[in-house]
């Protein structure tokens, strides 16, 4: 199943509104994350694959609404910033500990909290067991099991 724009407007409210979130927009982001980042080999369901694709597609959006944000103010849009940890404003300061929310390795994705769910899935839904020791010749000398390929969770981050 792909989930199409009116779906995603359905299931995650906040961008329902179609003059700040045009359907062409959506429909491109759902068309980048189902045409090249999840492999169906990989996340197996279909739930699982849209499930990661709407959080894709909420993260996307919410980056291009900062950068909206940006131009509007003569700002140049898309500059990478990262999480606010402290702000200061007539003697009264705000901070946030930042780093209580954060995945390891989390990079671009930890950029909004649907990044991070998003991360966070598809490093549970890429999960899987793998067998030790299949497929390999041990030498005699009682080496250890062959671990195998390296993880590859399908997506890119």
């Amino acid at each position: 199943m792909t989930v199409s724009a009116a779906q995603f407007q359905q299931n995650f409210p906040a961008f329902s509104n179609s003059d700040k979130f045009p359907t062409p927009v959506i429909e491109f982001w759902l068309g980048v994350v189902y045409g090249t980042m999840l492999d169906p080999s990989i996340y197996t369901t279909d739930a699982s694959r849209d499930l990661l694709a709407q959080l894709f597609v909420a993260h996307n959006l919410s980056l291009e609404m900062v950068a909206i944000a940006s131009a509007a103010q003569g700002a140049p849009p898309g500059t990478a910033v990262g999480a606010i940890s402290a702000k200061g404003v007539d003697g009264v300061t705000v901070s946030y500990d930042v780093g209580s929310t954060a995945l390891e390795n989390q990079g671009f994705w930890g950029l909004t909290t649907y990044g991070q769910r998003f991360l966070y899935m598809a490093r549970l839904f890429g999960a899987r067991p793998l067998q030790l020791g299949v497929g390999c010749v041990l030498p005699l000398s009682g080496a250890g099991a062959w671990f195998g390929p390296p993880v590859d969770l399908g997506i890119w981050y």
